[in-house]
């Protein structure tokens, strides 16, 4: 189930691997009210608990996820997503969290095979304002803030989502709506874009 516009070979090579698929694979979650958030719109931000983050992980209060961030190469096309489904991947051409500017972009599964729901699997319930956190190998973290949510044909996914220069930003991609069993992947993919917060 491919999640970014490189993705598109990586379901079927998983097919051909010998992954086995769910009799019945329902929609993925697809958001139902998009934002996207304006230079001076209002953010209205949610109280969350604390939470200690370990080594590479990224963290979303708002929706429980707290996943292991994974390297993740571009080969043969297609972006190099973890097959554990627990897992997201960060993609080791784009921007790093010392970096000034560019993109650290974050690709992860809704669901994958037999494993159920992935680590992103609520990615479309993500709201304006809300928090993700991200460490680093060496466990320094930085925070962010929900300012767009998303959605393409995975044919449109913007080509910029891929970019080292640019503003400093945050993208998470996974999928959503209907699933193709011919080509085992979702038809679209659902986008968060997070800017630097202070929090």
């Amino acid at each position: 189930m491919a999640s970014a516009l490189v993705l598109t070979a990586l379901g079927m090579a998983a097919a051909l691997a010998g992954i086995s698929w769910p009799r019945h694979i329902p929609s993925a979650p697809m958001p139902r009210h998009p934002f996207a958030l304006e230079q001076n719109a209002e953010v209205t931000t949610r109280v969350v608990k604390p939470h200690t983050l370990t080594s590479n992980e990224l963290w979303i209060p708002s929706i429980a996820v707290a996943a292991q961030v994974d390297s993740a190469a571009i080969t043969r096309g297609s972006l190099s997503i973890p097959t554990n489904a627990a897992h997201v991947g960060q993609w080791n051409g784009g921007a790093t969290m010392s970096s000034p500017f560019g993109t650290i972009l974050i690709a992860g599964h809704v669901n994958f095979g037999l494993q159920g729901s992935g680590a992103l699997a609520r990615l479309a319930w993500v709201r304006r304002g809300d928090l993700l956190e991200l460490s680093d190998r060496s466990g320094q973290v930085s925070s962010w803030r929900a300012t767009a949510l998303l959605t393409y044909r995975k044919s449109d996914l913007p080509k910029n989502l891929f970019s080292q220069t640019g503003p400093r930003r945050l993208v998470l991609v996974t999928c959503g709506g209907p699933f193709d069993r011919a080509t085992h992947h979702y038809l679209f993919n659902v986008v968060v874009i997070a800017e630097p917060s202070t929090h």
